[in-house]
């Protein structure tokens, strides 16, 4: 967690705020708006909001990290600009989601290995309307 002082501002990792309120510290959020989020007489108790908040953040996302995603093809489309178009859904843990319409594109890491990026374009029921939306261009 990085801390810092700005005239009597804490600010922890860019993320929350403290300052000392008429009648108590408050917490803030660093949105565009500076959401109050917590207040409390105690600077510790505070503190330890921020802490929390921080640590729960931190938390959802190694959880998001260590889960276990496997993409499923189920139809090719065609190619556009070296990347393929085609159907396809995702089993994330062992669920399967949706089937949607993917542009694929695939690239190679620092270290060598291949890999792949899927960016969903539309669900499967939305395609018809996008390909009506696509004809509309003109060039």
């Amino acid at each position: 967690m990085e801390l810092n002082l700005f005239n009597d501002t804490w600010v922890f990792d860019d993320k929350y705020f403290i300052i000392c309120g008429p009648s108590c510290y408050e917490v803030h959020k660093m949105d565009k708006n500076g959401t109050n989020v917590y207040e409390n007489e105690a600077f510790i108790n505070c503190l330890r909001y921020v802490w929390n908040e921080l640590q729960e953040k931190e938390r959802k996302l190694i959880m998001a990290k260590n889960k276990e995603f496997i993409y499923n093809k189920t139809r090719g489309l065609g190619m556009l600009n070296g990347s393929s178009v085609e159907t396809g859904y995702y089993t994330i843990d062992g669920e399967a989601k949706p089937e949607k319409v993917y542009l694929i594109t695939r690239f190679m890491r620092k270290d060598g290995s291949e890999d792949m990026r899927a960016n969903a374009l539309c669900s499967i029921e939305d395609a018809p309307a996008l390909g009506e939306m696509l004809r509309e261009i003109e060039e």
